[in-house]
């Protein structure tokens, strides 16, 4: 073999696996500080749960049983993705609605949040209104197996503290608001939230 040839197979042979090293570094997601990165991979979605009982489904107005729209138990794969770490708060909302000149959630007095209420989850928002807010932030909303994969995290848990359901631990009616606290440090608890890069 000549010298020629040799110095180019030693730079193919070479220069391969460099380009293999620099665009799997490169294809590496920064994340920032106000997102979490789900990784890749697959997790449980879905139920195989039925609704014995049917007492809560007319308690709440549903017109199917519970757990129907969740079969079958299935495991899927999901892309990696980042996603919020906080709650889109009141006073997030609040810009989005003055910047964007849209309506506020109905449960605003007078177009306002309560007072005290700033950093307190947005409620009374559509499908709609939410994916206009994720669009002016310049991010979108998960899909159902996105946000099911980043509540359920690695292990599968049907919440995201564990399998067992504590009542104070969500912001149900039957914990009260599930520690949610008044921030009086202008601090927020962690959660998973609405909109994704």
């Amino acid at each position: 073999m000549s010298f020629v040839k040799k110095l180019i197979f030693l730079f193919l042979f070479l220069s391969i696996p460099i380009a293999l090293f620099i665009s799997f570094f490169s294809g590496q997601q920064e994340v920032p500080p106000e997102m979490v990165l789900i990784p890749a991979g697959e997790f449980i979605m879905g139920s195989n749960e039925v609704d014995t009982s049917g007492n809560n489904q007319a308690e709440f107005g549903n017109k199917k049983p519970w757990y129907l729209d969740e079969h079958p138990e299935r495991r899927i794969f999901v892309a990696d993705f980042l996603i919020d770490r906080y709650e889109v708060t009141n006073q997030e909302y609040a810009a989005f609605v003055e910047q964007r000149q849209r309506r506020p959630p109905p449960s605003w007095k007078e177009g306002r949040y309560p007072n005290g209420q700033a950093n307190f989850p947005v409620t009374d928002v559509n499908w709609f209104e939410a994916e206009d807010y994720c669009e002016w932030r310049g991010k979108r909303l998960p899909t159902e197996a996105e946000w099911e994969k980043a509540a359920r995290g690695p292990h599968g848990y049907l919440y995201v503290w564990g399998n067992q359901f504590d009542a104070t631990k969500a912001n149900v009616s039957a914990g009260g608001h599930g520690g949610i606290t008044l921030w009086a440090d202008g601090k927020k608890t962690e959660a998973f939230t609405a909109c994704l890069i």
